[in-house]
């Protein structure tokens, strides 16, 4: 089709806090990659498992500024309290954007989210994530770690505020074993 054609195709996505819900995000993702451009399977469902914790992490922390203590609520009263959050007008105005560029003469991906937070100490925390010989999904900071081991290249930028992630197209990490 025509978007295999392009040398470059970007798309970039901007949701307010009042209407989020990372289930829209991740399917609109999701379709728009399978619909315009050749994934492999399993880079896909990488890519959809980074897309949700890069979402997630910055609505919860940085747009709701949640703590780990809030987030490990139950899940009525982690829904009760971000209906909380969310009539703080402060909150309530602030925005997302999800990003991502394919560049079909490199076969990577790029993926990038930004939310309007107050950012957190990125540098620690990719200093322990990349002491990690596996992957820890038992800590908070699951989703940075997850990041980390799924993608080719993580950045971060803006005081935290800016995540971006470079994966290659062609093969997942589960291609190489």
């Amino acid at each position: 089709g025509f978007y295999s054609h392009l040398n470059r195709a970007s798309f970039c996505y901007e949701i307010s806090a009042e209407s989020f819900t990372s289930f829209a995000i991740s399917k609109v993702f999701s379709s728009q990659l399978r619909q315009r451009f050749k994934v492999n399977s399993n880079v896909l469902n990488e890519l959809l498992v980074c897309v949700d914790e890069m979402v997630y992490n910055a609505f919860i922390h940085g747009t709701l500024g949640l703590s780990v203590a809030e987030r490990a609520l139950g899940h009525d009263q982690l829904q009760a309290l971000i209906s909380e959050k969310l009539q703080v007008p402060e909150i309530k105005s602030r925005v997302l954007r999800l990003s991502f560029t394919v560049d079909n003469l490199e076969n990577v991906i790029e993926i990038s989210v930004e939310d309007e937070g107050p950012g957190f100490d990125h540098v620690s925390w990719l200093k322990q994530v990349q002491k990690e010989q596996i992957l820890d999904i038992q800590e908070h900071g699951r989703g940075l770690s997850l990041l980390y081991h799924l993608s080719d290249t993580l950045t971060f930028d803006k005081g935290g505020r800016f995540v971006s992630i470079q994966k290659s197209l062609l093969h997942s990490g589960k291609d190489a074993s």
